[in-house]
Parts: C-alpha cells; structure tokens; sequence
C-alpha cells in the first residue's frame, strides 16, 4: 500500500502539478547565496563522509541548516556545531508522509537553495523538498528527482560514494 501510495504522489505531480522550474546560474553558490537548507540522507556512513564538508559550506554560506535524522546527531558531536532540523519516526505518518509540524517547522524558514544530497529516492524528503519554496533546488539525478530539483547532477554507478560528493561540492563552488 505504501508503494501504491508513493506511486499515485508522483504521478499526481506529473500529471497535474508539473510547475516549470526556474533556470539556475553556475556557479550555483555565489554570493547571492546566503541561506541553504541541506538534507542529510539516511545513511550513517554517508554522513560521516559529508561532515567533512561542512566547514566549506559554512565558509561560503552565511547560515547552513541541515535536516537530518535524530539518530545521526551524535556524528556531528566531534566537529563544529551546527544548526539542524531533526526528524525521527515521530515526525513520519502513514506511508513514510512527513507530520503537519515538521513541515510547518521548515516552510517557517527562507532559503535562497535547497540541496538534497540522498543518493537513492527517499520519498520522506521529496515530500519536504516539494512543500518548501525556493527557487533553487538541487541534488541528484534519480528516477524521480525531476519533479523537485531545477538542477540535477548525473552519477556514475562505478564511482564511489566518496568520488561522487567530491565532484557534487567542486561542481557547487565553481
């Protein structure tokens, strides 16, 4: 039923809500770029991975928020804080549907680019990604990524997880 229920949520969007998707200019974070709203994938080992970009980020942006899973917090203990929207199963509904309050939470904020770094679909954030304005949206290219991202970076399936987050932060800060 969860699958039906995804299923009917994408093609909904493409039938009936497939809105254009502004442009977006390279490099994507220039200086007009001063709030991002980064979405952590589910995955512990990836995000021990992408801690190590966070002082980049934050170099070139003044207010990095990330959205992660409350069980992944403590990774972030040894290294600078940072500021975080934290979701754990409390914040799911029905069919992986995130709650009212978390999505009222992240719409409370503006942001000049949305950045999902999942490498896999994860519906629970597309669903976020979708119910937030903002006119740059970016992440990788995955089945169904077209209907929430204006920029969408293609992988390599040979290239390790390592290599593909190396060349997505070069691409970023061209």
């Amino acid at each position: 039923m969860q699958k039906f229920i995804q299923s009917f949520f994408y093609f909904y969007l493409r039938v009936f809500f497939r809105k254009k998707l502004s442009q977006v200019s390279i490099p994507i974070i220039n200086t007009d770029v001063t709030r991002a709203l980064i979405f952590l994938p589910d995955d512990p080992v990836l995000i021990n991975h992408l801690k190590r970009f966070t002082p980049r980020l934050k170099k070139h942006i003044e207010s990095v928020t990330f959205v992660i899973n409350e069980s992944y917090t403590p990774l972030f203990k040894d290294k600078t804080p940072i500021t975080a929207v934290v979701y754990n199963s409390s914040h799911k509904g029905k069919f992986e549907i995130p709650k009212k309050p978390l999505i009222i939470q992240l719409r409370m904020g503006t942001y000049d680019v949305i950045i999902d770094l999942n490498l896999n679909d994860s519906f629970f954030h597309y669903y976020l990604i979708h119910k937030i304005k903002c006119d740059r949206k970016l992440g990788f290219l995955r089945k169904n990524s077209d209907l929430f991202n204006n920029l969408q970076l293609r992988t390599s399936e040979n290239t390790s997880f390592e290599g593909v987050y190396v060349s997505f932060f070069k691409f970023l800060f061209l």
